[in-house]
């Protein structure tokens, strides 16, 4: 501190007008709660939040669901990573008075959050439909224009978030023996918006429950004014076929990672020189489609193989390195390696079937939201026979598709769903 006092005096100036003492209590280190509080005014966030979800309390008194999850979300922006970082919010008295809603007591927040079932986090998603139309209403035209009528892209992705106490619900060690949970999302690329998610526990197979995401995306952005056909997106840990169905069966055309297996690394080294293709937008890549189509996906699904070439000194030599990819001698420098495989599928109409049409979706309450209800967390295991035009699913999931949209009463006869 004397160092620093020796500091300002050497500033021509300003000694004697520094002083070193307690905080003033009206300056704030967060004054980003300026803009967090007019975007849920512009937006009436709580108000959105508040109607789809329903009362979460029999008085009413204190916070409601939507002001609870807006001043959580508030607290992680703001670099909160834990529950009592709540009460660190609470007593920065100016960060308060901007902020649109009061933060509570860490031990009020978690009572609050432990009323929130199933049709209360469905809720949850079906607010963030509706804000995600409020806010494509709010956008210059041009680039609403652009978001409706250009590529649709939903993202699926997962990931793991690591969690200390041993008594929390829903959690599991992963791969990486951390215990953990693993937030599923589906995000609309384009706008940057997740619009459709799942908490799994960190053990948990995302794969089955990709079909009910893509349902609920694709009902959010076509309620957001999207006209353009959407496109379904996943790495290699969704390649399954009954997430290559659900994508067609809701409209979508779909790319999804291949698992290097032999047969694909066989269809890929069959490939003539002739039909490689340079890569746009890529340099020192190709592009060519395999003769590989995995059984039972949907018809007309092809194989995209991209491969790009590295400087032979710089690949590894473990042998490992190659992952598979095809061998050849050559005398050249270069190597052609970094190989990735896609499948992609495209439709110009919905396949047939015999399901019914997907009926409207309820909604929670007195709720406005454009999105449907989440039903993975009502989802049962499916043991009846599935309607005759949808592929046998992998595991006792509800499958994609029609899924639980069908009932007894619309389906045909023994179609359990």
């Amino acid at each position: 501190m004397r160092e620093g006092t020796r500091s300002v005096k050497r500033i021509s100036g300003l000694a004697g007008q520094v002083g070193i003492g307690a905080p003033d209590e009206s300056l704030t280190s967060a004054s980003g709660v300026v803009a967090i509080a007019e975007l849920v005014g512009r937006l009436a966030i709580t108000t959105a939040l508040d109607d789809a979800i329903g009362p979460i309390k029999q008085r009413d008194r204190g916070l409601s669901a939507g002001q609870l999850l807006v001043s959580l979300a508030q607290t992680q922006m703001l670099g909160g990573d834990f529950l009592t970082c709540l009460d660190r919010r609470r007593d920065d008295i100016a960060a308060e008075a901007l902020s649109a809603v009061p933060t509570p007591p860490s031990t009020t927040a978690a009572g609050l959050a432990d009323r929130f079932g199933p049709a209360q986090l469905a809720g949850v998603e079906e607010g963030i439909g509706e804000l995600t139309c409020r806010a494509m209403a709010l956008l210059p035209a041009k680039r609403r224009t652009g978001l409706r009528t250009g590529t649709a892209t939903i993202d699926l992705d997962g990931t793991d978030v690591e969690c200390y106490g041993s008594h929390k619900d829903g959690i599991a060690y992963n791969y990486k023996g951390q215990r953990a949970g693993r937030p599923h999302v589906a995000t609309w690329a384009e706008a940057g918006l997740a619009v459709a998610a799942d908490l799994l526990a960190g053990d948990e197979d995302p794969r089955p429950g990709a079909g009910g995401l893509i349902e609920r995306s694709v009902a959010t952005i076509r309620a957001a004014g999207v006209s353009a056909r959407p496109r379904v997106r996943g790495d290699v840990g969704y390649f399954a076929k009954e997430i290559a169905w659900a994508a067609v069966t809701n409209e979508c055309d779909f790319s999804l990672g291949v698992t290097r297996n032999k047969a694909a690394w066989r269809a890929a080294a069959s490939i003539s020189a002739d039909e490689w293709t340079p890569a746009i937008g890529m340099k020192g890549a190709q592009v060519a489609v395999a003769a590989y189509t995995p059984a039972g996906w949907p018809p007309d699904t092809a194989c995209v193989v991209r491969r790009v070439r590295i400087r032979a000194g710089d690949i590894s030599t473990d042998p490992r390195a190659r992952n598979g990819a095809p061998s050849r001698k050559t005398s050249s420098p270069w190597r052609w390696t970094a190989w990735s495989m896609r499948c992609t599928g495209t439709r110009s109409s919905p396949p047939t079937s015999t399901c019914p049409p997907l009926p409207k979706p309820p909604h929670w309450r007195r709720g406005t939201a454009c999105a449907p209800i989440s039903r993975t967390a009502f989802a049962t295991p499916n043991t009846g026979r599935r309607c005759a035009t949808y592929p046998q699913a992998a595991g006792p999931s509800t499958p994609c598709g029609c899924g639980a949209p069908c009932s007894r009463s619309t389906c045909p006869p023994g179609c359990r769903n």
